[in-house]
Formats: C-alpha cells, sequence, structure tokens
C-alpha cells in the first residue's frame, strides 16, 4: 500500500457524502480498510475512523503518529506518489475551447435550438 494509486483504490465504496475526500486521505498516507470511514497508514499502520468537516488528514496523521516514516519524510518512507503533470498549460498545447465564443462557434449547425439554445 506504498504507492499512493493503490491507495486511492480502496475507496471504491467511500461515501460520496464523506466529509473528508479519499485522494486527501491517500495522499497523507492512508488506505481504506473496508470498514466504515477507518483508514489505516500504510507505514505506520495508525487507524483513524472518526472524521469532522474540514479535518486536515495530514494534521491528523501528524498528532496520531508523529514518529511515523510517512509524516517525517514521505519521500523516504518507500511512498510512491501520484505524479501529476502542472496544471498550466503551455500556450501551445492550450484548449481552444476555453473561450467561450470557439465553444458557441462550434454549434453554427445545432439542429435543436428550440429545445435548447447553444448559448445555454
Amino acid at each position: 500500500m506504498n504507492v499512493e494509486e493503490n491507495r486511492l483504490q480502496t475507496f471504491n465504496e467511500w461515501p460520496s457524502d464523506a466529509v473528508v475526500n479519499p485522494q486527501r486521505i491517500a495522499k497523507a498516507g492512508f488506505f481504506s480498510t473496508g470498514q466504515g470511514l477507518e483508514v489505516e497508514c500504510f507505514s505506520c499502520h495508525v487507524r483513524l475512523s472518526e472524521w469532522n468537516y474540514g479535518d486536515q488528514v495530514m494534521n491528523r496523521h501528524i498528532a496520531l503518529s508523529p514518529t511515523c516514516p510517512f509524516v517525517i519524510n514521505p519521500s523516504t518512507s518507500g511512498n510512491f506518489p501520484i505524479l501529476s503533470p502542472p496544471n498550466v498549460p503551455s500556450s501551445s498545447t492550450r484548449n481552444p475551447y476555453v473561450e467561450e465564443e470557439v465553444r458557441l462557434a462550434s454549434f453554427a449547425n445545432w439542429p435543436a435550438a428550440s429545445i435548447v439554445t447553444p448559448k445555454d
């Protein structure tokens, strides 16, 4: 469970209305045990099962297990994080449909304007 993507996949049954989302929990080193809202750290095996709105998962991890190798240094704990591309696209790869007028122009032959207009 030291691979963040594998941890994230354990949240298939996680309630969509839970106060903490699975991405934040997996990023903080936890995987779902499948027992209600209980999660466990892959490194120190500390478990959490009670969540409150606004919980900062990593802060809870630090408070419960300050000597956890993942808490001390995630990069040397054996953790394999999800690597994401940068959020800012280069101008050459920018999506032209970001601009509203380009999106509207794509509806030039829209056959159902009486049902829903391109502007809608």
